[in-house]
């Protein structure tokens, strides 16, 4: 017997109902953010070690963090789009 779309909207909400899932799932959505966060800054953080290894002139790495900052920016939004959707 199939359920019905009440039943499954019920039965979905009862997982939210958990205060142990609410709170794992902030904790993990915390540690997505701030991962990003670091990734998005970290050569940013670096850019003069990098800039010497590898004989890199200011234009040479601004191009290189100019290509990072339009990767995020066109790549981002795709992907979140479909996620952002409801079920």
């Amino acid at each position: 017997m199939k359920a019905s779309k009440s039943q499954e909207i019920t039965t979905a909400n009862r997982v939210y109902d958990d205060p142990s899932a609410k709170y794992y799932f902030l904790a993990m959505m915390t540690l997505t953010y701030a991962l990003n966060l670091f990734d998005r800054q970290l050569l940013s953080m670096l850019q003069e070690s990098v800039k010497a290894e590898l004989s890199l002139s200011d234009t040479q790495l601004g191009l290189l963090t100019g290509t990072a900052f339009a990767f995020f920016l066109c790549h981002g939004r795709p992907v979140d789009r479909p996620l952002g959707r409801p079920v």
